[in-house]
C-alpha cells in the first residue's frame, strides 16, 4: 500500500477501487501484468496500462476462446477461462484509465 495521503499505484486519486480493478485483482492479472498492468514481470508480457480498451478485450476473447494460439496466449488462457465477456470488459476499461510508467521504468 502507499503511504497515508499517497495515491496508490493506478489509482492516482486515491478513489474507490472500479468494478475493473477489483476484478483486476481477483482475477490475479497483476501476478503477471505487473501493479495496475504497468509493469509485466516479464519483458515477453504486456504491460496493459493505458492501452485501447477496446483492443485489450477483443485481445482477451481472442486468447480465452481459443482463437489466438501462441505459448503465451495457452498459459493466460487458463488464467481466465472462468472470466466473463463483462468481467474482461470491465478490466479493459479499468486498464485503459491507467497512466503507463514512463518507458525506463517499465524494465524493459
Amino acid at each position: 500500500p502507499a503511504p497515508q495521503g499517497a495515491a496508490e499505484p493506478g489509482n492516482p486519486n486515491n478513489s474507490k477501487p472500479s468494478r475493473g480493478e477489483r476484478l483486476y485483482q481477483e482475477k490475479l492479472c497483476h501476478t503477471c501484468h505487473g501493479v495496475a498492468g504497468q509493469k509485466a514481470l516479464s519483458p515477453n508480457w504486456p504491460n496493459l496500462a493505458g492501452q485501447n480498451a477496446d483492443y485489450l478485450y477483443e485481445q482477451a476473447l481472442y486468447i480465452r476462446d481459443g482463437k489466438r494460439a501462441t505459448p503465451m496466449a495457452a498459459t493466460m488462457r487458463a488464467m481466465i477461462a472462468q472470466v466473463t465477456d463483462k468481467e474482461l470488459r470491465n478490466i479493459a476499461e479499468y486498464l485503459q484509465q491507467v497512466t503507463p510508467l514512463p518507458q525506463d521504468a517499465q524494465g524493459k
